[in-house]
């Protein structure tokens, strides 16, 4: 269970801020790479657990019990999220500079 939920948080934000290394093209230094990992990390999961609880879903809303329908619904928006979250905050990044 403890391994799963590690995957279900940790999983989307490597993804997205191997996404965001590749679009912005800095150096991949290991305090960036965490930097990273972390901000998209975060931002994911309280957007994700946010929705969620907003749509209504709160019968599914748990992270003691997994369920079907709250790992594909969890899946699903963070992927979303997972695409997202890169480009917008490059985007971002361009607009600052």
């Amino acid at each position: 269970m403890f391994i799963l939920q590690l995957v279900l948080i940790l999983g989307p934000g490597i993804i997205a801020a191997r996404i965001y290394e590749g679009r912005t093209m800095r150096a991949d230094t290991p305090w960036n790479i965490l930097y990273d990992v972390s901000k998209f990390t975060l931002a994911i999961f309280w957007l994700t657990n946010l929705a969620q609880f907003l749509r209504g879903w709160g019968d599914t809303f748990t992270w003691t019990v997994f369920t079907v329908q709250f790992i594909v619904k969890y899946i699903v928006f963070a992927t979303i999220l997972v695409i997202l979250l890169p480009f917008g905050n490059a985007f971002l990044d361009k607009r600052k500079k």
